[in-house]
């Protein structure tokens, strides 16, 4: 096989920088593009990239495109295991932190968040609804960004008991807050994140977390593309991994686990 070099370039969240950074990459002859797109805008951003003749593999995006290939994880049946787990705990006052919803990850988290407490009789209150107009890719400020969303559902009359958080970060600075405002995990209020990032078990209070098989999917993702663009034969296909719920101490407590 022949040695193929990875350029790797990061949009922020930004249309202008992601299509500026195609553009160079483009430049370069690259062999193949392995794309994250941002919004909604898949569809048009594959179609640009492949007229101008460089192969394109969606990656963490879910499609049924047949011209094209994509490798994505079920994020609806993620946000339905947080749900159904903390019901299953016996909550009823649950909030939900969540990202922009025009990207398709943080839509389809919360479709099946909602999906979930719906199947157990529960309802999403619109006080404990919380969209972050943006998320940003530096740690400390999306901790940061979690931990205020957490202290304005912790200022109600009638907290949730539980909030589970789009994205780890998110859910650590919830953490945070909980502790500072002198609550306790999980007895006062339970927490679950998203992504199972390496720092999530080491967190003060181990954060229970749904896992995305992220070695899998990139490792898949860069196998079609490769086949692609080798210049054979090549069956697109549209690959979908199913999440893991890793229970931790930050929604049953260091006893129970």
């Amino acid at each position: 096989m022949v040695d193929h070099l990875v350029i790797l370039c990061s949009s922020g969240g930004g249309r202008t920088r992601e299509d500026r950074q195609l553009r160079l990459l483009e430049e370069q002859r690259v062999t193949g593009v392995l794309m994250t797109p941002t919004g909604r805008r898949a569809s048009n951003l594959h179609d640009k990239v492949r007229a101008r003749g460089t192969p394109i593999v969606l990656l963490d995006r879910r499609s049924s495109r047949r011209d094209h290939c994509s490798v994505a994880v079920d994020d609806v049946e993620g946000g339905q295991l947080a749900a159904r787990h903390l019901t299953e705990l016996g909550h009823t006052r649950i909030a939900l932190i969540n990202g922009p919803l025009g990207i398709t990850q943080f839509r389809d988290r919360r479709n099946g968040f909602v999906t979930g407490l719906e199947g157990a009789g529960l309802s999403l209150a619109v006080a404990n609804d919380i969209e972050m107009g943006s998320v940003t890719p530096a740690i400390t400020a999306a901790i940061a960004d979690g931990e205020e969303a957490a202290n304005r559902l912790l200022q109600q009359r009638k907290p949730p008991t539980a909030i589970f958080c789009a994205n780890d970060l998110f859910a650590l600075g919830v953490e945070h807050a909980i502790l500072k405002s002198g609550r306790r995990l999980p007895d006062d209020v339970a927490v679950i994140g998203y992504d199972d990032v390496p720092f999530a078990a080491l967190a003060f209070v181990p954060l229970t977390s749904v896992r995305q098989p992220s070695y899998e999917l990139g490792y898949r993702g860069a196998q079609l593309l490769l086949e692609e663009s080798s210049g054979g034969s090549h069956r697109h296909e549209h690959v979908t991994f199913t999440p893991e719920l890793v229970v931790r101490d930050s929604t049953v407590g260091a006893d129970a686990a």
